[in-house]
């Protein structure tokens, strides 16, 4: 494996990766241990191809803009002092990251998928609050 090969490979074990359906489990997964995804990834158009139960996957690198940062959070249940039946939120976060692999079904995901779009408001909340 070229040295690009192996970078490629570390940045795309490192970093989340969001994919475009939800797992019905709630808990820990030794997902290192039960799941290699196999990434291919295509230089033409800098993209990643891969499958899931057999269903292609499409997938591209999505940075996070300068100044701000990505973080996987836990949430931790804390019983409330004053009403043992309550439960205030108590996050951990568990990762950091600047950049993620965003994927759709069959195609390539662009600038109007929900999570990359999102990424816009963080423009125009620092556009809004330099006018201030």
């Amino acid at each position: 494996m070229s040295e690009t090969n192996k970078k490629i490979e570390e940045t795309i074990k490192s970093n989340p990766h969001h994919l475009p359906f939800q797992v019905e489990y709630e808990g820990t997964a030794n997902s290192e241990i039960y799941f290699f995804p196999e990434i291919e990834r295509n230089d033409e158009d800098n993209s990643y191809v891969s499958s899931f139960r057999g269903r292609e996957l499409k997938g591209i690198t999505v940075k996070i803009p300068e100044g701000y940062k990505g973080i996987i959070a836990r949430e931790n249940k804390v019983e409330n002092e004053q009403n043992g039946n309550l439960q205030q939120p108590n996050w951990t976060i568990m990762n950091e990251f600047s950049l993620w692999t965003e994927w759709e079904h069959d195609i390539l995901p662009t600038e109007h998928n929900t999570s990359i779009s999102a990424l816009e408001w963080l423009k125009i909340s620092k556009l809004i609050n330099q006018q201030n």
